[in-house]
């Protein structure tokens, strides 16, 4: 009797584990991101600190950064004008982790990285920010475009390289135009769907609802529709 009540609470207990609720949780496993600049000091700054315990990447100039990776002596060169913001090429050292490097990348007001394969040498799209799904074949990236209401999302395929989807975190409704929508805090469900907190930019009480990213007859939507301003 005693052994058939044991194993009846570890069926239970495992039903908990796999459960759909537990499915539709966030589960982050892998992610990088540029946290800076802070308020308190600058880019370089910043840098600095970070590459103090850094053995894969070097600041070999005030302009280069090199970034060893696969055998492989990988330059980041700023172009210029140096001084001229928002109108050059520049690229910070922003995180390692798990055998991924991101650098960030200001390119002439877009603010988006570039991710380096520590294993391989390869250098693929990055982002402020990139997020690999749990089974790391795709992986999320953020980027922000000066003067852009919201930012840009996209994700990329890890072993190409190659861009699957392209979106907006500030979603504009028809007919009226404007932005309607507002999505933030990107993350991966358990199940391999991108997930998002999404609330309508006219409501003054911050509430949030959880929405997924689905392809409907051929084309990634956002579920369920959120009835902003109707």
């Amino acid at each position: 009797m005693k052994l058939f009540l044991a194993v009846c609470v570890v069926v239970f207990v495992m039903g908990l584990l796999v459960s759909p609720q537990s499915q539709a949780k966030p589960l982050r496993i892998l992610s990088l991101g540029c946290d800076f600049p802070l308020k308190t000091e600058t880019n370089e700054e910043h840098e600095a600190k970070a590459l103090r315990n850094e053995n894969l990447v070097k600041r070999k100039s005030p302009h280069e950064l090199v970034v060893m990776a696969g055998s492989k002596i990988l330059s980041f060169k700023d172009e210029p004008p140096f001084d001229a913001e928002l109108d050059n090429r520049t690229y910070t050292f922003c995180d390692h982790h798990d055998g991924y490097i991101l650098i960030l990348h200001e390119d002439r007001g877009l603010f988006t990285g570039k991710l380096v394969d520590e294993r391989t040498g390869r250098i693929l799209p990055g982002g402020q920010e990139v997020i690999f799904s749990p089974s790391r074949n795709t992986y999320f990236v953020s980027e922000q475009e000066d003067g852009m209401e919201g930012q840009i999302w996209k994700i990329y395929a890890s072993k190409s390289g190659k861009v699957l989807w392209t979106g907006s975190s500030a979603i504009e409704k028809e007919p009226k135009g404007g932005v309607a929508e507002v999505l933030s805090e990107p993350d991966w469900a358990r199940s391999g769907v991108l997930i998002a907190a999404a609330s309508c930019d006219s409501d003054l009480t911050n509430k949030t609802s959880q929405v997924k990213l689905k392809k409907v007859n051929g084309t990634f939507v956002w579920r369920p529709e959120l009835k902003c301003g109707k």
